[in-house]
């Protein structure tokens, strides 16, 4: 039996996909879609979560990386197991971009620290060539605690912006010095909590 939180998290997700399918998809009606089709895009979603926790719950990127078809299905579209390996690899794909700038972000102040600079000053006057994650990782790598706490605010800040940083920083930083604590967040202001009970879905 599933619980009242676990009831509430599938309505607010399968709402969520609904409203990005019907903004993705103009010409379809929704009222003739059972909110069946939803709830079930939204039990696979969890339970590839479920399966693979480096993948977050994302349900617009979720709708966004499937392929558009001349005519509407969200039953096909949705809910099969194609349409969620589809978005897991859309995910990776999104993480090693994100990993591939941050090396490069990284490797750019490994550069001027060889060349003599001292870190604060590469980290000063970086620019536009380092995002604010980038400089906290290289400060935290460098030992500067004082400088990376500076610098928390907008690494967390563009966390907010992508929370897929936090699995690209994988490689980077150590696990508790990631600059926002780690959850399963689904939706705002919910969390899955350990051990709930949430729906059984197959994706063979």
């Amino acid at each position: 039996m599933l619980t009242m939180v676990s009831q509430e998290i599938i309505a607010q997700l399968a709402y969520r996909i609904q409203v990005a399918y019907g903004l993705r998809n103009p010409d379809f009606v929704a009222a003739r879609m059972s909110f069946g089709v939803w709830e079930s895009a939204a039990a696979g979603l969890l339970t590839l979560q479920r399966n693979h926790p480096e993948i977050p719950i994302d349900p617009e990127l979720f709708v966004a990386s499937q392929p558009l078809n001349p005519w509407s299905d969200p039953w096909g579209e949705l809910t099969q197991a194609g349409s969620f390996a589809r978005y897991r690899r859309e995910v990776m794909r999104i993480i090693a971009q994100l990993r591939s700038e941050l090396r490069s972000e990284i490797r750019y102040a490994q550069r001027q620290i060889r060349k003599g600079h001292e870190v604060r000053t590469v980290l000063a006057e970086s620019g536009a060539k380092m995002s604010p994650l980038g400089r906290y990782i290289v400060a935290c790598n460098a030992g500067l605690d004082d400088l990376a706490e500076r610098m928390r605010p907008g690494a967390e800040r563009q966390h907010r912006a992508c929370p897929l940083y936090q699995e690209a920083c994988r490689a980077f930083l150590p696990e508790g010095l990631y600059p926002t604590p780690r959850t399963t967040n689904l939706l705002p202001g919910l969390v899955i909590p350990a051990g709930i009970d949430l729906p059984s879905f197959s994706m063979n």
